[in-house]
């Protein structure tokens, strides 16, 4: 006994067993599938064998293991269904019967386009790691910003000479100080200039 159903492109084909009265066979009318799928056989009652037959149409595009399958009492079996590489649409009928034959339902197996599948182009050129430019050295430094060098140099040795000079006629701790804010006065200006060039 066939139950109408809703044609399903993509799940599991559910066969019912047993699930009204003994022998019996509930399944879809039509099942349409796209990729692989599996044909799952629920039994709601005593274990029983399940023969499964595809007609030639539907046996030149589904790779199915047919022939009887023991189902136990209230368990489920699963049978894998890989669609061959042939031409879509293909349709046939898979024949499910119980009982030796006693009770029999067909399901329409529709095997339709499979969805294409997108393909993006990658540049080789992102497979390799971005090159870097390498930090700068002090001879790089100094070959690039020969002013600002000298700049600085000049700058550090008159500061160590106004903190000598305040370091020897006024306080040591003054000269320290004036030291550190001359020298960070400095550094900023070579920084700023950094932003600038």
């Amino acid at each position: 006994m066939a139950t109408p159903a809703e044609d399903t492109e993509t799940g599991d084909l559910e066969i019912y067993i047993n699930r009204q009265q003994p022998t019996a066979v509930e399944a879809p009318a039509v099942f349409s599938a796209r990729e692989n799928f599996t044909i799952t056989l629920f039994n709601e009652g005593e274990a029983v064998h399940v023969h499964l037959s595809c007609d030639d149409d539907l046996a030149t595009a589904l790779d199915l293991e047919t022939g009887n399958h023991y189902v136990h009492r209230d368990g489920a079996y699963h049978i894998p269904a890989d669609i061959r590489d042939v031409e879509p649409p293909v349709r046939g009928k898979l024949k499910i019967s119980v009982g030796y034959g006693a009770e029999a339902s067909y399901v329409e197996v529709r095997i339709l386009e499979r969805p294409t599948r997108r393909t993006v182009e990658v540049d080789e050129s992102l497979a390799e790691p971005p090159q870097r430019e390498p930090e700068p050295g002090v001879a790089d430094i100094i070959v690039t910003h020969p002013v600002r060098v000298l700049l600085l140099g000049l700058a550090i040795l008159l500061s160590i000479t106004v903190v000598i000079a305040v370091g020897v006629l006024v306080d040591p701790i003054v000269a320290g100080v004036l030291a550190a804010l001359f020298l960070v006065f400095l550094i900023g200006l070579v920084v700023l200039g950094d932003r600038d060039g």
